[in-house]
């Protein structure tokens, strides 16, 4: 399979942003270390893993979908980070485009289960959120031709959250069970 992995915002949109102990911690950053981690496992399985940014360097969204039509992808994976002011607000997202196809609804429902069905914290369970996956028209959804879906991989802005998006063991975790749903879904078909 080729895949791409869109770590969200670079460079000059940091995106969400968490100040702990002094020390700013950016989406943008968070966003690369997952797409580095689930790009590792997933080249390990055989696949082709292509990213749309390798290093802290805006990317514009047109270039993301071109990135993805033009290697003719057969998957396309963005990672962000929500922030919230309530602090309160925890758990991951994901979101696939108002017209996606059965195949890309069918991976969102089997990511949902993978991920939030799991082993994860209790407050990382999108479950609790109430939908496996949400609908919006977001432009790297909209225009990409590969089957696509969005992970808000947590809010930024809660302490749960934070340390699951930023500790090695939990990042490598989170990571592993995107890689096995993708591999069970697109794999054991």
């Amino acid at each position: 399979m080729k895949i791409i992995i869109d770590a969200g915002h670079g460079g000059k949109d940091p995106g969400a942003c968490r100040i702990k102990n002094g020390k700013p911690t950016y989406e943008k950053d968070i966003a690369l270390h997952f797409a580095f981690e689930i790009g590792r496992r997933l080249k390990a399985r055989g696949n082709t893993v292509i990213y749309t940014r390798r290093v802290d360097k805006y990317i514009k969204l047109e270039e993301r979908t071109d990135i993805s039509n033009r290697n003719n992808a057969d998957l396309f994976i963005s990672l962000h980070c929500n922030g919230y002011a309530n602090k309160d607000a925890h758990g991951g997202e994901i979101w696939v485009s108002k017209d996606a196809s059965d195949t890309t609804r069918e991976f969102a429902k089997n990511l949902f289960y993978s991920l939030y069905e799991s082993h994860l914290p209790l407050d990382m369970r999108i479950g609790d959120r109430g939908l496996m996956y949400k609908e919006q028209n977001f432009y790297v959804l909209k225009h990409t031709k590969a089957p696509a879906v969005l992970i808000e991989l947590g809010f930024i802005s809660n302490d749960g959250d934070f340390h699951v998006l930023t500790d090695s063991g939990w990042v490598a975790y989170y990571s592993a069970l995107i890689d096995y749903a993708i591999s069970k879904h697109f794999v054991e078909k």
